[in-house]
């Protein structure tokens, strides 16, 4: 599943879920605003918005 060294995608959701937590954790220690994170969160789901993900058959 998400180990498929084909599925050109998957550095980008990591990398995504990575950045989630650090931003998260940020927000919930004080270091960060409400604010803050959700114009983060805005501009990364902008920023995928375009991305499609295909079909995997044959599994």
């Amino acid at each position: 599943m998400g180990n498929d060294e084909i599925a050109e995608n998957n550095a980008d959701l990591c990398l995504f879920l990575e950045r989630y937590a650090d931003e998260r954790e940020s927000l919930e220690q004080g270091l960060s605003n409400e604010d803050r994170f959700n114009h983060w969160f805005e501009t990364e789901l902008a920023y995928y918005a375009n991305v499609a993900l295909p079909d995997k058959k044959g599994d």
